[in-house]
């Protein structure tokens, strides 16, 4: 009789990792800010992650970053010199050759590749000594009906499962989760973790699902939700929000040069 093992995939949050003395070593996760435009059936998201490098020399790092089901990059940025530069799209190849030359000449040119299933993967160098470096991911996805409500779902606690889960991937998940229990070493709460949601105006106010740290105000043309307080806030961000009419519709324009 013979038997076949199955494994089960784990989804990681997003990880900046390293090389050191032949080990996998994933970066602390310093700062975390999440932007979410909704419009209709359609959300879009951007997160910028800062990441720390607390080792005494400068490393390259490589970066995973995981979408949620049905989402699909709009937009990619590094800092440089402390701000946020956004990437352009460009074909496969000119990326390619683009990036080998920009390494060359001791540049980052932060190319960013899709790696298998909704997960993609860029190269982070340098990441100085006792120093930070942001990223940024945009993203747009499309709403889940539910109930008579379209849902906007984004998972902020990546808790590991019991089995299946190597002791590189439980670091991981380590690293992401000590931003939410924050010691008395970490910076003042708005500098270290911002959550905001715009919805597009409608009739009736969204609901935000699961918590009641915080809620949604009017602001004239659309309601706004936002909070800092990163310890309060529940497994992943639920946004319900009313049926459209049959007659509604979303329109975004984007630049010459944004993907």
């Amino acid at each position: 009789m013979s038997t076949t093992q199955t494994t089960t995939t784990v989804r990681v949050p997003p990880t900046l990792t390293v090389k050191l003395d032949e080990k996998t070593v994933p970066m602390a996760v310093h700062a975390l800010s999440i932007d979410i435009h909704i419009a209709g059936m359609i959300a879009r998201t951007t997160v910028v992650v800062t990441f720390e490098n607390p080792h005494d020399r400068d490393l390259e790092g490589e970066l995973t970053f995981p979408l949620p089901d049905g989402a699909t990059v709009c937009g990619y940025g590094l800092d440089i010199d402390g701000e946020i530069v956004d990437a352009s799209l460009v074909e496969k190849r000119k990326a390619r050759v683009v990036f080998e030359e920009e390494v060359r000449r001791g540049v980052d040119p932060g190319l960013l590749e899709q790696v298998g299933g909704n997960q993609f993967r860029t190269r982070v160098w340098p990441l100085p000594a006792h120093g930070r470096r942001s990223v940024k991911v945009e993203f747009v996805s499309p709403l889940d009906s539910r109930d008579g409500n379209s849902v906007y779902e984004f998972p902020l606690r990546f808790e590991p499962p019991q089995r299946d889960v190597s002791a590189e991937q439980r670091q991981q998940f380590a690293m992401w989760t000590a931003l939410f229990h924050p010691d008395a070493a970490f910076e003042p709460p708005s500098e270290r973790f911002r959550l905001r949601v715009t919805v597009a105006k409608g009739q009736t106010a969204p609901r935000v699902w699961g918590t009641e740290t915080f809620g949604f105000n009017d602001c004239g043309d659309a309601w706004v939700a936002e909070t800092c307080e990163v310890e309060k806030l529940p497994e992943k961000i639920q946004i319900g929000v009313p049926a459209l009419t049959g007659d509604c519709v979303a329109v975004e324009q984007f630049g010459e040069d944004e993907f």
